[in-house]
């Protein structure tokens, strides 16, 4: 809404088709496997509601918890954790 406002042209999108979005430009051009999709489709459903993501969403939120939390999404992404993090928030931002 802040953008519609600075700009009138700009066109006001559902929290999903923001998400949406951001989630494209993310993972447009690169591969992840099945695993990396499945946590990428949790980090989406989560991005919905709450627009942003951190470490502590993921070890404290059951969404993640129950799925081993930040120790499994390190062993998932590895050393692209904590970008990957970064990325999504600049993008969900933009």
């Amino acid at each position: 809404m802040v953008k519609h406002a600075a700009d009138e042209k700009a066109e006001l999108l559902s929290a999903a088709e923001r998400v949406d979005d951001a989630m494209h430009r993310i993972v447009d051009g690169k591969t992840f496997d099945a695993d990396q999709q499945n946590w990428l489709g949790l980090i989406r459903q989560h991005l919905i509601d709450k627009l942003s993501i951190d470490e502590e969403d993921i070890e404290y939120q059951p969404l993640f918890a129950d799925r081993g939390g930040v120790s499994k999404t390190r062993q998932v992404f590895g050393d692209g954790f904590e970008p990957l993090l970064r990325e999504i928030n600049s993008q969900i931002a933009t």
